[in-house]
């Protein structure tokens, strides 16, 4: 199955449409929030964030420590850029989550990734990858998020269909 890497800026519905593109597709879906608080960060939140203690807590809390859970993530991200993501794609063939362009741009030259796709909000500016990120040089197709689920509905088809997504095209 191909692995297919949902980029975007924070609330422009990535992980809405990586759900979305999964039951279009039948390719499983990882968040790369929900594997890494699962299997890597739990420790860390369970010893350091004191009210949080349930796995499933902490991952719903995640965007209230929003700047806690980057910087573990970047502990990691600095020992192996792909640690991440390789872990979701262990466990799923869509993942949301990369943080920077050097770890995509990494992803691509390990091959670790087949698709990236990158969700754009009108109104919502990338804080990861900055204002005015060219993503042309790095993604393969641009969803536009109108807040609309049909039309993500109609964009996973597009795209699954562009990209040879569907079990029955690979």
């Amino acid at each position: 199955m191909k692995k297919v890497l949902v980029i975007g800026a924070d609330g422009a519905g990535k992980d809405t449409f990586a759900d979305i593109l999964s039951k279009a597709t039948g390719l499983s879906y990882d968040s790369m929030a929900g594997s890494t608080s699962r299997a890597i960060l739990y420790k860390h939140f369970a010893q350091n964030v004191t009210n949080l203690t349930d796995l499933e807590e902490i991952y719903r809390n995640r965007r209230n420590n929003r700047e806690e859970w980057f910087e573990a993530g970047e502990r990691l991200r600095n020992q192996d850029k792909c640690a991440l993501l390789r872990w979701c794609f262990n466990r799923g063939d869509i993942a949301t989550g990369v943080r920077t362009i050097e770890e995509i741009e990494e992803a691509k030259k390990q091959t670790i990734v087949d698709v990236i796709l990158w969700v754009e909000r009108p109104g919502y500016v990338s804080k990861t990858f900055g204002i005015g990120f060219q993503h042309d040089r790095l993604v393969d197709s641009v969803i536009m998020n109108d807040e609309n689920i049909d039309g993500l509905v109609w964009h996973a088809h597009r795209v699954a269909y562009k990209h040879k997504l569907y079990s029955w095209m690979q």
